[in-house]
């Protein structure tokens, strides 16, 4: 791709943000003759995507109590949260299962130093689906987990 190709491009994505942002702050909407080039209308989206955290507390040697809470900015509600947990004994960490839920997730992980039982590592992520479709960032955490043989 040719830099003047490159640079109409992006002059032409940065319009479309400024037009659409001017346009929602008077009331209007982009028209059909004038309005925004479908690939410019998902760079738009993609920008105004949310942003996602996610913190848990607990973990105890007596309890195995796990609290997370997830967090969102931006993006256009309402919302579908997903969390995806995934038990890591070595053999990864990874998952393509997201269950549908709230901003919150309980689960247990109980916690010893010990030389018996097993040890794993615990992953949660948290993502959210706006209004428009656009898919947040994925956030996670992770607690070291121990159970007895």
């Amino acid at each position: 791709m040719s830099s003047h190709v490159l640079s109409k491009k992006l002059q032409s994505a940065v319009f479309g943000i400024s037009t659409l942002a001017l346009l929602g702050a008077c009331g209007g909407t982009p028209s059909d003759q004038g309005g925004l080039a479908e690939e410019d209308t998902a760079t738009v989206e993609s920008a105004l995507a949310a942003s996602v955290s996610v913190a848990c507390s607990g973990n105890s040697t007596t309890t195995g109590e796990l609290w997370c809470t997830g967090t969102v900015s931006g993006g256009a509600p309402p919302f579908v949260y997903q969390w995806q947990v995934v038990d890591d004994f070595g053999q990864g960490n990874q998952s393509t299962f997201w269950s549908t839920g709230s901003t919150t997730h309980d689960d247990w992980c109980f916690f010893k130093l010990s030389t018996t039982g097993t040890h794993w590592r615990k992953w949660v992520r948290f993502r959210v689906t706006d209004a428009t479709g656009a898919v947040s960032n994925v956030a996670e955490t992770s607690r070291p987990c121990w159970s007895p043989n």
